[in-house]
């Protein structure tokens, strides 16, 4: 329902209440390849350590048929097929966004920045699309 649209923000509430998310200028369109964007960024509401990161390099989102949202070359956060029933979802900044300052790739803190956990299992995803841009 969001391919061809343009601009989105994707909003993800996970199993223990935390909620983060990504934006991205580029349109999602199912295309099974990764995109460059380098205005994409990734949030968390509630880790005050993840400001915006920003993507250090091309693909800022990956955009397949059967995948969710997905952003980041190594996925910095991967939303899973059947996400709400597995807990198949994670994220793991580093590999193509930055992490907060002094956090490694691939480090615990890395993984858990986004969702306080590695994987996850969605309550809520939910992708806003951007008018006027």
């Amino acid at each position: 329902m969001c391919d061809n649209k343009g601009p989105s923000i994707t909003v993800v509430k996970n199993n223990n209440g935390k909620i983060a998310g990504g934006y991205t200028s580029q349109s999602w369109t199912t295309a099974n390849a990764y995109k460059t964007d380098y205005d994409s960024y990734l949030f968390s509401v509630d880790n005050k350590k993840v400001y915006p990161v920003k993507a250090n390099f091309g693909n800022a989102i990956y955009d397949h048929t059967s995948y969710g949202p997905t952003f980041g070359g190594g996925h910095d956060l991967y939303i899973a097929s059947s996400a709400a029933s597995s807990t198949s979802s994670y994220s793991n900044l580093g590999h193509t966004y930055h992490t907060p300052v002094g956090v490694a790739y691939s480090s615990n803190e890395a993984k858990n920045a986004l969702f306080g956990v590695y994987n996850f299992q969605p309550t809520q995803v939910e992708v806003f699309v951007l008018s006027n841009f």
